[in-house]
């Protein structure tokens, strides 16, 4: 992580303290006069949401406070399992739902970052947290026929591994309908001719209308 402050002696040896435990200190790069960077520790344990927030400072040799009163906040780690829709169409965004474990909502924030993997490369754009196990997103979009994959992430770096492809194809056409009449009752098998329709791609429901 970064932590950005004043008057840091660059090349100074200094530490980053996360919470008060044992072992909750760490060896600091400093960058600049305004910049530290450094590996954020184990955190001991999150509590019943997934969730834990401890206080940053940095910290001398001697282990005396030279700056602090910032929050760094764990999550657990998500996972991706499911989007829906799973397929779109080609040149058009459209929402999504991931479906997955472990979403981290944190108070009134539930800003999260999916990143659309496929093609030329990858996009990343906001989404929202609706509850530990669903997040919303923008699909980007896909020039042409092909998958992209989206992951998603709670601070904009570490994403989730494993991520679900959405298929993107050609816009559907019907062109015909036979037989185009039947009983009253129903129960009359009808054959729909077309093209931009894939074998198993997607589950379609026909609407008949009414008179």
């Amino acid at each position: 992580m970064t932590v950005h402050g004043r008057g840091l002696k660059e090349g100074g040896r200094v530490w980053c303290r996360f919470g008060e435990e044992r072992g909750g200190a760490v060896a600091a790069d400093v960058v600049s006069d305004g910049e530290v960077r450094c590996k954020t520790p184990g955190s001991g344990g999150l509590d019943g949401m997934g969730i834990r927030a401890v206080d940053v400072r940095l910290e001398d040799r001697g282990g005396v406070m030279l700056c602090g009163g910032i929050k760094y906040m764990y999550v657990s780690r998500a996972s991706v399992e499911a989007v829906r829709p799973s397929a779109g169409v080609v040149g058009r965004s459209m929402e999504v739902t991931v479906m997955g474990t472990r979403f981290a909502v944190v108070g009134t924030r539930r800003a999260v970052s999916c990143r659309w993997s496929g093609g030329s490369g990858s996009r990343d754009v906001e989404g929202r947290v609706l509850s530990s196990t669903l997040v919303t997103c923008q699909s980007p979009g896909r020039g042409h026929e092909g998958s992209m994959t989206v992951e998603v992430s709670s601070n904009g770096v570490e994403y989730t591994r494993g991520g679900m492809a959405v298929w993107y194809h050609r816009e559907a056409r019907l062109t015909v309908v036979g037989p185009s009449t039947g009983p009253e009752a129903g129960g009359t098998e009808v054959r729909l001719v077309g093209d931009g329709m894939m074998r198993g791609g997607c589950t379609a429901g026909a609407d008949l209308g009414q008179a």
